[in-house]
C-alpha cells in the first residue's frame, strides 16, 4: 500500500506491503491482544506485496481489505474517535520510494481541504478526516511516525482491522471543565480523568503514572478519583492553581458542577467556560431558611417550619382572632382557621381571649392566668398590709376586687415592716414612729428617762432644766443634773477646785481650801492663789523677768554679778594700746532695771610714720532680740562726761583739727601736719590749731560704759557680749 510520512524536509509516500506495514504497526507494547489480532491478520493476507500509491491531498485513503472508512463525507471523526496509542512507527531503516512531494507543509490553512483549514464533515477535507481542534472544527493528514508540533500521530481504531493513523492535537482535554471522566479522553484511552478541585468544581487531568511528565504549568500529583479511587494525573501547578479554559472548551462551552458550603449547608451550580474565561459558581451561598420562596440552605426544601420571618400560627377554633396551644411558626397560615395571635384560654368562648377586659366575676377573662386581678371592672382602692396589722401603706394603693390579707381597705401605716406600728398603737422608745403622726420616740413616750439641759456638754445639765426622753435630743443630753453654771464646761461637780475666780465644783464655795494645788510647781520660786495662781516668791540669786507664770523663776543671777552696780564699781576690762587692742564682756542684766558697768583705759602712743592710730569702737558682738544698749562716759561718771546715751555702737578718734572737737573725718588719719624739725613728741608740732589740717596730740583717756535693758523690748534672760578694741577700724 502507499503510505505518506512527515519528515524534517517534507512528505513522501512509499510502496510497503500491507503485511510489512501491519507488521511494523502492531510491534509497540501497548494492547498485546490487539497486536496479537493484527499479526494473525497479517499472516492470513501474506499472498505477497500489494503496490499502491496514494498522494498527499486528494482525498482518498488506501485501504485494507474488510476497512470501512467514511471518506464520502457522511461523518466527522471527533476527538472521541481516535485513541492516541504510542505505537512503534516504521523502521526509518527500511526502503522507502519517495515520490517527489518531498516540500514542506505550512503550519497554517494552505487552502480548502487542506491540513489545519476549517471543515464541517469530513467530505470537506483532502484527507478524509474533519477532527475537533482548539478552536473547531479542522482537516487533519494522515500519519506514519510523526506530525507538526502540537499535533500527535494517533490511530484511527474506528477503521480496525485497517491500520489508519491521523495527526490530533495534543492534550486538548487538559484543564476543561468536567463532571465525569468520559469529558476527558477519547472513548477508547482511560488514563486522563475528571479530577475534583474542591468547591472550585472538577477539571480534566493527563495521566503522568508512566514518566510522570507534564505540560509546563503542570505538576504530576496523586489525586482523589471521582470514583473514590487515587490516581496520577498533571493539575495546575502551585497551591492555588486554577485551571483556564482553552478556545476549544469556550467554544464548547465546557462546564463544571461547582457548590459553596458553610454551616447552614451546600449549594451547587455551575462553572462554564466563556469568552470571559472560566465563569464564577453559580451557586447560591447557604443561609439560614427565610421566608421568601428560596430554598436557601439548599436542602430540598423551600420555606420550611421555623424559617425566619416565620410567623407564628395558632388554631382558632372560637373564631375570636386568637388561638389556643402554643402554635408552629411558619411562612404561610397552615389553613383558614390559623390566625397570627395566640394566647387564649377558652377557644370555646368568644368573650374569652386577651383582649377582653378583665371583671370581678370569679373568671379569667383575659388569658393572663389570674382571676380578679387588679384594676378588673368594679374593683376598689386597697392597700398593701405587709405587716397584716389591719392597716396598709398609703403609697402602695391598688384597685381589688376584694380584700385580701395583704391588702386592706384602710390606710395610715407608716412602717408596714412592723405590726406593733399603726396609727393607733402606743409611742414607744423604740425607733420608731409607733403612731403614725410623724414624730418618733416623742416626749413623755413609754421607756422615756429623765435628761437635763447640757449647754456646755460636761455632762451635767441644770436640775430645773429636764424632759422625759427616749434619747438625747438638742441640748437635752445629760443624764445628771447639778451644774451651777451650763455655760463653762469646766464647771460642774465632779471637778477639781481651781485657782481661777470660778467656784468650779458647785458647792458654793470660790478658791476654796487648796485649790492651790491647781496651780501647780513652778521652777525656783513659790506659787500662791491670789485671785489667780501667781509668783509668791523666787529663790535666791533667781528672778522672774518676764512675769509669766509658765516659766517661775526663770532667770539666774550670774556668779560674777554685782547687783545695784555703779559708775565707780565699774569692771575694768583692761588697758587698750591704740597699737591693736581688743578686749570682750559676757553678762545679762537680773533684775530687769539693773545696769551693768564696764570701763576701758585707751591710750595714744607715739605715733609711727606721723600717723595717729588712736581709734576707740565699742558694740554688741551678740544682742538677743536687741534688747539690750549702753552710755559711754569719757574720763569720768558725770554728765559733762557723757558722750552718748542708748546706743550700740560707739566710735571715738580724732582725724582733723577743726574748731570744734568732734569724732573722726573722712580721709584717715595720715599725715600730721609738717614741722621744720620733725620732732618725734606729737606736742611740738609747730601747727596743731589750724583747722583741716591733721592733728596728732594725744588722746589717751578712761571711757566708762553701762549696760542696760531697752525700754519697751521684751525682758529676756540671754546674755549679752559686748566688744572694747582701740586702733582697729573695722
Amino acid at each position: 500500500m502507499a503510505s505518506a510520512r512527515y519528515t524534517a524536509s517534507g512528505w513522501y509516500t512509499s510502496t510497503v506491503s500491507q503485511e510489512e506495514t501491519m507488521l511494523r504497526r502492531i510491534s509497540a507494547p501497548v494492547f498485546p491482544l490487539a497486536a496479537s489480532f493484527l499479526l494473525a491478520l497479517a499472516a492470513a493476507c501474506s499472498s505477497g506485496p500489494t503496490t499502491s500509491e496514494m498522494e498527499v491531498g486528494d482525498g482518498q485513503a488506501g485501504d485494507l481489505p474488510g476497512t470501512e472508512i467514511d471518506l464520502a463525507g457522511e461523518a466527522t471523526v471527533g476527538p472521541e474517535e481516535i485513541l492516541d496509542v504510542d505505537l512503534n512507527k516504521p523502521d526509518p531503516g527500511a526502503d522507502q520510494e519517495l515520490d517527489g512531494l518531498d516540500e514542506e507543509i505550512p503550519l497554517t490553512c494552505a487552502g480548502p481541504g487542506e491540513f489545519l483549514c476549517p471543515c464541517e464533515q469530513n467530505k470537506d477535507c483532502i484527507s478524509g478526516y474533519c477532527v475537533e481542534g482548539f478552536t473547531g472544527k479542522v482537516c487533519t493528514m494522515q500519519c506514519i511516525e510523526d506530525c507538526p508540533g502540537g499535533w500527535s500521530c494517533t490511530q484511527d481504531m474506528m477503521a480496525l482491522p485497517d491500520l489508519v493513523f491521523i495527526c490530533l492535537p495534543k492534550d486538548i482535554f487538559l484543564c476543561r471543565p468536567c463532571n465525569q471522566d468520559e469529558e476527558c479522553h477519547y472513548p477508547y484511552t482511560k488514563g486522563d480523568l475528571c479530577v475534583s478541585h474542591g468547591d472550585a468544581g472538577s477539571f480534566c487531568g493527563i495521566d503522568c503514572s508512566i514518566k510522570g511528565v507534564c505540560p509546563d504549568g503542570y505538576v504530576c500529583a496523586e489525586v482523589q478519583t471521582l470514583s473514590g479511587g487515587t490516581a496520577s494525573q498533571c493539575v495546575p501547578a502551585g497551591s492555588g492553581g486554577e485551571c483556564e479554559c482553552n478556545d476549544k472548551a469556550i467554544t464548547d462551552g465546557a462546564a463544571t458542577e461547582c457548590r459553596k458550603s458553610n454551616g447552614y449547608g451546600e449549594c451547587f451550580g455551575e462553572r462554564k467556560c466563556t469568552a470571559g474565561g472560566l465563569s464564577d459558581c453559580t451557586a447560591l451561598t447557604p443561609k439560614p431558611e427565610e421566608c421568601n420562596g428560596v430554598d436557601d440552605n439548599c436542602d430540598g426544601t423551600v420555606d420550611p417550619a421555623n424559617s425566619l420571618k416565620c410567623i407564628t400560627w395558632y388554631f382558632d377554633q372560637d373564631g375570636d382572632g386568637f388561638g389556643i396551644g402554643v402554635g408552629t411558626c411558619e411562612c404561610k397560615a397552615p389553613s383558614p382557621n390559623h390566625v397570627s395571635q395566640g394566647g387564649d384560654c377558652d377557644d370555646s368562648s368568644i368573650g374569652v381571649n386577651p383582649s377582653v377586659k378583665e371583671a370581678c366575676n370569679f373568671f379569667d377573662d383575659d388569658c393572663d392566668g389570674q382571676t380578679d386581678e387588679s384594676f378588673a371592672d368594679g374593683c376598689e382602692t386597697m392597700y398593701y398590709d405587709g405587716d397584716s396589722d389591719g392597716f396598709g401603706d398609703a403609697a402602695k394603693s391598688d384597685c381589688k376586687c376584694k380584700e385580701s390579707a395583704n391588702y386592706k381597705k384602710q390606710a395610715g401605716d407608716c412602717n408596714d415592716g412592723n405590726p406593733l406600728t399603726f396609727p393607733e398603737a402606743d409611742e414607744l422608745c423604740d425607733g420608731e414612729d409607733n403612731d403614725c403622726d410623724g414624730v418618733i420616740d416623742e416626749e413623755n413616750a413609754t421607756g422615756c428617762i429623765p435628761y437635763y439641759l447640757d449647754q456646755d456638754k460636761d455632762g451635767y445639765g441644770l436640775s430645773d432644766q429636764l424632759k422625759c426622753l427616749c434619747g438625747k435630743i438638742g441640748d437635752y443630753t445629760a443624764t445628771k443634773g447639778g451644774d451651777c453654771d451650763d455655760t463653762k464646761y469646766e464647771v460642774h461637780p465632779t471637778v477639781v477646785e481651781l485657782c481661777d475666780g470660778l467656784d468650779n465644783d458647785c458647792d458654793s464655795e470660790v478658791d476654796e481650801d487648796e485649790a492651790v494645788k491647781s496651780c501647780g510647781i513652778i521652777a525656783h520660786g513659790a506659787v500662791a492663789c491670789k485671785g489667780g495662781c501667781v509668783i509668791d516668791s523666787c529663790e535666791a540669786g533667781f528672778f522672774d523677768l518676764n512675769a509669766a507664770f509658765a516659766d517661775g523663776c526663770e532667770c539666774q543671777l550670774e556668779q560674777t554679778e554685782v547687783p545695784n552696780q555703779i559708775c565707780s564699781g565699774a569692771t575694768f576690762v583692761g588697758t587698750m594700746s591704740d597699737g591693736g587692742s581688743s578686749g570682750s564682756a559676757t553678762g545679762r542684766i537680773v533684775p530687769a532695771d539693773d545696769s551693768d558697768w564696764y570701763k576701758i583705759t585707751a591710750t595714744d602712743n607715739a605715733d609711727p610714720d606721723w600717723c595717729d592710730t588712736f581709734h576707740v569702737k565699742v558694740r554688741f558682738l551678740k544682742n538677743p532680740n536687741d534688747s539690750y544698749i549702753f552710755d559711754v562716759y569719757r574720763n569720768g561718771c558725770a554728765g559733762a562726761d557723757n558722750m552718748c546715751s542708748g546706743t550700740t555702737l560707739f566710735e571715738y578718734f580724732t582725724d582733723f583739727h577743726v574748731d570744734t572737737a568732734q569724732p573722726g573725718a573722712p580721709g584717715g588719719e595720715c599725715k600730721c601736719a609738717p614741722d621744720a624739725n620733725h620732732n618725734l613728741t606729737p606736742d611740738e608740732f609747730a601747727d596743731d590749731t589750724s583747722a583741716n589740717v591733721h592733728q596728732c596730740t594725744s588722746q589717751t583717756a578712761d571711757f566708762y560704759v553701762r549696760v542696760y535693758r531697752k525700754p519697751g523690748t521684751p525682758i529676756v534672760c540671754d546674755d549679752y557680749q559686748i566688744e572694747f578694741t582701740n586702733g582697729i577700724k573695722e
